[in-house]
């Protein structure tokens, strides 16, 4: 594509910004997943997206970590799950979504599709290089420990909160 096209789409998928994003991504969790969605009828370049590696499994060929078999992207919205599978399936991937609520236990399949081109439509890679390995290394060498500080102080502010205004229930 000429220089003015490629400069386009990367412009109008947020340029520095989305490049900014995906750094921060990469430092924080140590592995970046990308989306890639073709344009609609009425845009003419395809959409890059960020995605939170939190909501992304791979699931690999057991004998070679970089044969991605499928991608599976899940979230939440409210009370209801969404579920992606992007599976390989040599040569092109079908997409398969699907959706639920909390409260249930099956999986409803809400549609189907195809992405036509040999290259998987997540782009995913290493942010902190790691040999032989599948994910990469957060930049954040104490991100556990972090995390669970975080968790116990949330804990106890909630027990503060809970238990500071107490009400008489007889008297």
């Amino acid at each position: 594509f000429p220089v003015t096209i490629r400069r386009a789409a990367w412009q109008e998928n947020g340029g520095a910004e989305l490049l900014t994003e995906i750094a921060q991504i990469g430092a924080v969790d140590g592995h970046v997943f990308v989306r890639v969605i073709e344009p609609s009828e009425d845009e003419f370049y395809p959409s890059i997206v960020a995605l939170d590696p939190a909501n992304v499994l791979v699931w690999w060929q057991a004998d070679n970590y970089k044969k991605v078999l499928w991608y599976e992207i899940q979230f939440n919205v409210g009370k209801t799950q969404y579920r992606q599978d992007i599976v390989n399936d040599d040569g092109s991937w079908i997409i398969y979504e699907y959706t639920r609520d909390n409260d249930q236990a099956m999986w409803l399949n809400v549609g189907t599709s195809t992405w036509n081109y040999p290259l998987s439509p997540i782009v995913d890679w290493q942010h902190g290089q790691v040999a032989k390995q599948r994910y990469g290394m957060s930049e954040i060498a104490h991100r556990q420990l972090n995390d669970k500080v975080n968790k116990i102080r949330s804990d106890n502010v909630r027990t503060v909160r809970y238990h500071s205004a107490p009400k008489t229930v007889v008297s």
